[in-house]
C-alpha cells in the first residue's frame, strides 16, 4: 500500500483493491485484556498511534487515518488515572457513579491547556522588548485586555463563560494565520478545525516541516518573516475585534460562550424532527463534546458569526452496582422516548441531556416511580 492509492480515496476497479476474503489476525486489532491502570479509554482516537508520524501507511496492517486528535482521550484517561491512583491508595476512596458522571458532562479545555503556554511566552516576548512590532501590539488595550481575560481564566468552556468565547475565537484566528496561506484557503476552509489544530500544537512543541518551511511566516507578506509571538498577538487582536462587533450591546466581561456557540440537532426528515438551536457549554476538545464549525471562508479562516454545532454525545450512560450486585444504570439522551413529534414524549429527555442531569435506568424488579410507567 502506499501513498498514490490510499485506501480512504475511491480506488482502481482493476481487481488488486478487491477484498482477499480473510480478516486481519486477531492480535493487531487494537485490544486490551485487563490493563494495569484499571481502565479502559476510548473517545474516536487513534487508539494504537498509527498516525503518530504522520503517515498510516507504514505500518504492517491499514487501520484507518481519520481519528480525533486526542484531546477527549487524554483528558479522560488523566482523571481516571487520578481517581484510581486515589483509590489504590485510599480504600475508602471508591470510584463513584457520581465521579464519573462528572467526568462525563466536563467542559475543561484541554487546547487552552496546551495552547496558553505559547500564549504567555508571545506576552513575556512583547514585555522584555526588543521587536518593536510585537511591543506595539502588546501596547494595543484591546491586546492587553484580551491577554488578561485569557491569562485569568481556569478553562471551564461553560456557556456562561466570556473568556471561553474569546479562547476560541483566539484558537481559530491563530490556525488560520498559520496554515491558511500554505495550504491555500480551498484546503484550509474544508478542513474541520479539530483537524488541522493538531499539526499547529505539534508545530508548536518542536516539530519541524521536512519542507524546513516556517508556518508562521505569512507568504503574503514577501518584506517581513513574521514570528510566532506576533502571529499569536495579532490573532488576539483579531479574536478581540470580531467579538466586540459580534456583541455590539455588552461588555467584553458579559460574552456568553453558549449565545455564540449554538446546538442544533438535525434531522434527514424534515424541521420538525430536529432541535434547536441551543445554547451550550463544552468544544470539539472537551469531554462534553460538540462538533463546532469553527473556521468561514468569508472571514478569511477566522470564527464564524455564531459557531453552529450540530453533534455531541450521543448518549451517556453510567453503570454502578450495589450491595446485592445489581447494576444501578443513569442515563441521558438527546432526544425523547418517541420518535413522533406529536407525542409528548418526543422530546422528554431532552432538557436532562442539554443540561447534564441523568435519570434511572429501570429495571424490571425496581418499583415504578411516583405511580408512573414501569
Amino acid at each position: 500500500m502506499n501513498l498514490d492509492t490510499p485506501p480512504w480515496k475511491v480506488l482502481p476497479s482493476d481487481g488488486d483493491f478487491d477484498w482477499t476474503g480473510e480478516f486481519l489476525p486477531a492480535r493487531v486489532i487494537p485490544h486490551a485484556l485487563n490493563p494495569e491502570r484499571g481502565f479502559l479509554v476510548t473517545a474516536n482516537n487513534d487508539p494504537v498511534g498509527v498516525t503518530t508520524d504522520n503517515n498510516p501507511l507504514n505500518d504492517q496492517y491499514y487501520l484507518g487515518w481519520s481519528y480525533s486528535p486526542g484531546f477527549r482521550a487524554y483528558a479522560i484517561s488523566s482523571n481516571l488515572a487520578i481517581l484510581a491512583e486515589n483509590a489504590r491508595q485510599n480504600p475508602d476512596a471508591k470510584i463513584t457513579a457520581a465521579a464519573i458522571k462528572s467526568l462525563q458532562v466536563s467542559e475543561h479545555s484541554p487546547l487552552f491547556d496546551n495552547l496558553l503556554p505559547h500564549l504567555q511566552q508571545a506576552w513575556s516576548t512583547a514585555q522584555a522588548g526588543g521587536d518593536p512590532v510585537l511591543e506595539a501590539m502588546a501596547a494595543d488595550p484591546d491586546v492587553q485586555a484580551a491577554y488578561n481575560m485569557l491569562a485569568s481564566w481556569d478553562g471551564e468552556a461553560h456557556k456562561n463563560s466570556a473568556a471561553a468565547a474569546l479562547f476560541y475565537a483566539w484558537a481559530s484566528y491563530f490556525n488560520a494565520l498559520s496554515f491558511r496561506d500554505e495550504m491555500g484557503s480551498t484546503v484550509y476552509d474544508a478542513m474541520p478545525f479539530i483537524y488541522t489544530i493538531r499539526p499547529l500544537l505539534a508545530y508548536l512543541n518542536g516539530y519541524s516541516a521536512t519542507s524546513g518551511r516556517d508556518f508562521f511566516d505569512d507568504l503574503n507578506t514577501a518584506e517581513q518573516v513574521e514570528t510566532m509571538e506576533q502571529v499569536c498577538l495579532r490573532a488576539l487582536n483579531l479574536a478581540y475585534t470580531f467579538l466586540k462587533e459580534r456583541f455590539p450591546t455588552v461588555e467584553p466581561d458579559q460574552w456568553r460562550w453558549g449565545e455564540y456557540q449554538q446546538l442544533s440537532i438535525p434531522s434527514l426528515f424534515g424541521e420538525r424532527l430536529q432541535w434547536g438551536p441551543f445554547e451550550r457549554g463544552g468544544m470539539d476538545d472537551t469531554i462534553n463534546v460538540n462538533g463546532t464549525v469553527f473556521s468561514e471562508a468569508a472571514n478569511q479562516g477566522g470564527p464564524p458569526e455564531t459557531m453552529a454545532s450540530q453533534f455531541g454525545a450521543a448518549a451517556r450512560l453510567v453503570i454502578a452496582f450495589d450491595a446485592d450486585g445489581w447494576p444501578v444504570a443513569e442515563f441521558a439522551l438527546p432526544g425523547g422516548q418517541s420518535g413522533d413529534p406529536d407525542d409528548p414524549h418526543f422530546e422528554d429527555l431532552l432538557d436532562d441531556w442539554l443540561n447534564n442531569r441523568y435519570r434511572r435506568f429501570w429495571f424490571k424488579r425496581d418499583p415504578p416511580r411516583h405511580g408512573g410507567a414501569a
